[in-house]
């Protein structure tokens, strides 16, 4: 059989490499570098040859990112990659002509933490001052950052995320929203919804003193503190109060018409509303006279 003169012309500068035993000129492999992935995002690259018609493609060393696969027949490296770190690995192509050619490239990817940021801060008080950072981890450093919500006395450092300054009203939850940008490429960006807690100043006596009463005679002292989380409750700690007398718990008011001279010797107790609440104590000494 007398084979084609077309086919015969083209098939006659591989037969005479093979004859001649010259090996086949590798086939290139592109790209030649592989971008960077992110944890937990969706990666896709696609893999070809220079010339050639790609057929097979198979991983040959080394391991692909965790959540990543070749597609033998594609050669799209794709997947979910679940975790930080650089992996390098080596894969191999043959293409589908009458005589196989070969191509090999070795990568080394980059797949980068997961920018994540944390929701929590720490509580802050009416009258302290105050510095905390937003804890950003993984991504790329340097962060943006942007903050919405501050509450009167605090400023927010959009370099370096820091919230500062002396809080001036209690509020036991402030909403806030970050915004985190980081450096890297391809760039994350993350929002985060933060509460901040501002207590109110400590919760303290204002009344240090109990004027005198008398036998039979009507009485009204009332116990006075100042800051903390209203409402107050109040309660006898240790002692007694004077026979004839009682403690409105809501009020901290002392009334009642005492029955018999003494001295009284007794502890108040007060606590606030806050979360967690202040308790405070402090002695009183209320003599009633004949």
């Amino acid at each position: 059989m007398r084979m084609n003169s077309a086919l015969a012309a083209a098939l006659l500068p591989a037969a005479l490499i093979v004859l001649t035993g010259c090996p086949l000129p590798p086939l290139v492999v592109l790209p030649t570098e592989l971008d960077r992935g992110v944890e937990l995002r969706a990666y896709s690259q696609q893999l070809s040859v220079e010339d050639g018609d790609a057929a097979r493609w198979s991983l040959t060393g080394g391991s692909l990112p965790t959540g990543l696969t070749l597609d033998e027949d594609s050669g799209l490296l794709s997947g979910l990659p679940t975790a930080a770190g650089t992996f390098a690995f080596t894969v191999q192509v043959s293409d589908q002509q009458l005589f196989t050619r070969f191509g090999e490239q070795s990568y080394s990817v980059e797949i980068i933490e997961r920018l994540a940021v944390s929701s929590t801060l720490a509580t802050a008080q009416v009258g302290v001052a105050y510095s905390e950072p937003i804890a950003a981890t993984g991504g790329v450093m340097p962060f943006t950052f942007s903050l919405v919500g501050l509450p009167a006395g605090l400023t927010f450092d959009a370099t370096t995320g820091v919230i500062s300054g002396t809080p001036v009203i209690a509020n036991p939850a402030i909403a806030l929203q970050v915004t985190v940008t980081d450096s890297g490429q391809p760039q994350q960006q993350r929002i985060a919804n933060l509460t901040l807690v501002i207590r109110p100043q400590p919760l303290a006596f204002e009344t240090t003193m109990l004027e005198d009463g008398q036998v039979d005679v009507a009485y009204t002292a009332t116990i006075e503190t100042v800051d903390g989380r209203a409402p107050i409750t109040f309660s006898v700690s240790d002692g007694l109060l004077p026979e004839g007398l009682s403690l409105n718990t809501s009020t901290g008011v002392i009334s009642g018409t005492p029955t018999t001279a003494e001295t009284a010797t007794f502890t108040i107790q007060a606590e606030d509303s806050d979360d967690p609440s202040t308790t405070i104590t402090q002695e009183f000494t209320l003599t009633i006279a004949a």
